[in-house]
């Protein structure tokens, strides 16, 4: 276990030496953690990640994306295969997006092609978006189920990852789409696949 640097004016935030913080106290250091955490006070947001508060969780999970090390990314990429909080899930997207780690492309991939019927739509949406803007072509398949979505955001998103992937593949699910479901709920991907045309008539 990672030891916590006595000397850190965060350390054993979210860790009281002799009893458990009560509930405020435990959303104020989350709170903190998240604008000035470092490496060393992994271990503390880790703890938070196990807290019985919504609240607290979702800070840890941002506070990850704060300190940004690879300890850090590693954990915002375990919360997405591990985790059963929707907003946690959510926010450990959304940081590794901003960060740009592409390492976290086949665990999104795969709680999409697993989860992603038992996810929100917001949920949906926000996996979607980061494989839109990690924009790699092993996704294809996960956005092209993503084109018959419930949700009319998600398959709006779907179709511009899929626009901006730009693979033969990417067309064919565009293409698909365009045949197989409703006018109403084909539409996004119509206009993906026109986008794509025309950048090809270029």
């Amino acid at each position: 276990m990672v030891g916590v640097d006595s000397r850190s004016p965060l350390a054993g935030a979210l860790i009281a030496p002799s009893a458990t913080p009560s509930l405020r106290e435990q959303r104020r250091r989350a709170a903190r953690l998240g604008v000035g955490g470092s490496d060393r006070d992994l271990p503390a947001v880790l703890a938070g990640l196990r807290s019985a508060d919504r609240r607290v969780r979702v800070g840890s999970a941002s506070a990850l994306g704060r300190i940004a090390t690879a300890r850090a990314v590693a954990a915002l990429v375990g919360n997405l295969r591990a985790s059963g909080d929707a907003g946690v899930l959510v926010v450990s997207a959304r940081k590794l997006m901003r960060l740009g780690e592409v390492c976290a492309v086949p665990t999104i991939e795969s709680v999409l092609s697993e989860r992603g019927d038992e996810l929100d739509r917001t949920g949906r949406q926000t996996l979607v978006r980061a494989l839109g803007a990690f924009a790699q072509r092993s996704s294809v398949p996960m956005l092209a189920a993503r084109l018959a979505d419930a949700d009319g955001l998600t398959r709006k998103r779907a179709a511009k990852a899929l626009a901006r992937i730009n693979y033969p593949e990417s067309r064919r699910a565009l293409e698909l789409a365009c045949t197989e479901l409703s006018w109403w709920r084909s539409r996004w991907a119509r206009r993906s696949l026109s986008r794509m045309c025309a950048d090809l008539a270029r």
